[in-house]
Formats: structure tokens, sequence, C-alpha cells
């Protein structure tokens, strides 16, 4: 990333995480939810779309899809999605 931003592909809430890491999730997409860590100048609370999660020079993603046990299970993000983080 060499310090580029990484952007909000929808309206949703960032929250604190581990240090260095935030959640983001949106009601776009319900059953995920992605931690990114390696961000600086990180701000938690609503985000729109297109607004900056934060920077960074080595991120890395996590995308988590609830389960119907309620749990979490890391997946493969969305290619899409991922290009609109880092546009």
């Amino acid at each position: 990333m060499q310090g580029d931003t990484v952007r909000a592909p929808f309206d949703g809430l960032v929250q604190p995480h581990r240090p260095g890491c935030v959640i983001y999730s949106s009601p776009e997409v319900p059953a995920y939810v992605f931690r990114i860590c390696g961000l600086s100048q990180s701000e938690v609370g609503p985000i729109t779309a297109a607004k900056p999660l934060g920077r960074g020079q080595t991120v890395q993603f996590a995308a988590l899809r609830r389960q119907p046990d309620g749990t979490w299970a890391i997946v493969e993000p969305a290619v899409d999605v991922l290009e609109q983080m880092v546009e």
C-alpha cells in the first residue's frame, strides 16, 4: 500500500479491535465483517462510502462471514470489494 488510503466500500461502522486493527461492518453486507490491520489515522464510528478508513504501509484484510450457529469463519473477500477499498 505504501501509505495509500484504504476507503470504505459502503456506508458502515468502524469499531476498534486489537491495537492497529479495526472492524468494518456495513448493513449493505450484513453477513460479513472485515478486519483491517496496519492502518494509521483511522477513526472509529459511522462512516460513509468512499471515505477513508485510514492509511497504511502494509495492510492486512480478513473477511469474516457469520455462520448459522453464530460463529464467524474467515472467507475469501470479494475482489470487487477489495478493489473499492484500495482504489
